[in-house]
């Protein structure tokens, strides 16, 4: 019917790139936590290792039980958590804020 699932099932809404919310949302919080754990290390004059943060070992970081499957959030997160610690490592984050593209 009209409205079914709407606001209820957040899995299956999608963007306008084909990416469901789920990804989106994973990859915002991973890419955010990896550069600012990045800028850290890289601040501190600690070696590159971005596996050595508990967030990334975890990456459920933001996840709530509504958004589905914990371990395609925790994939995302993971991914997205890399490219922002190279990114704050490196220094070449894009303001420190945006993820995209993905």
């Amino acid at each position: 019917g009209r409205g079914r699932g709407r606001g209820n099932d957040r899995n299956d809404r999608w963007d306008n790139r084909g990416r469901n919310d789920v990804s989106r949302i994973a990859q915002e919080n991973g890419y955010r936590d990896g550069v600012r754990h990045g800028q850290d290390d890289r601040n501190r004059n600690r070696r590159f290792d971005y596996d050595n943060s508990s967030e990334y070992r975890d990456a459920s970081r933001g996840y709530r039980s509504e958004y589905g499957s914990r371990d395609a959030y925790r994939n995302a997160y993971r991914d997205a958590f890399r490219r922002g610690y190279e990114d704050g490592y490196r220094n070449n984050s894009r303001n420190n804020r945006s993820p995209w593209p993905f």
